[in-house]
């Protein structure tokens, strides 16, 4: 996770805020909280990818689909 972090903040430097690139590392560190069972840790994680691609990006399904999948898992869907 710490790994994850510094990349996201040497490509927002890089590349700006909204990238790609920077959105596809936003989504692997949504994903890893996921994996670790840092499920408060990855909603916000992946609401944020929401956020920065917006509702058209391909990325934002990926992020949608596992947000439904958290938020089944705590009973708020």
């Amino acid at each position: 996770i710490p790994l994850m972090q510094k990349v996201i903040s040497i490509r927002e430097k890089a590349f700006g805020r909204t990238s790609a690139k920077v959105v596809k590392s936003r989504l692997m560190l949504a994903g890893l909280y996921e994996e670790l069972g840092k499920r408060k840790l990855a909603i916000p994680a992946y609401e944020n990818v929401l956020a920065i691609a917006g509702a058209s990006d391909q990325k934002s399904a990926i992020a949608l689909e596992r947000l439904g999948c958290l938020y089944e898992g705590t009973g708020q869907l």
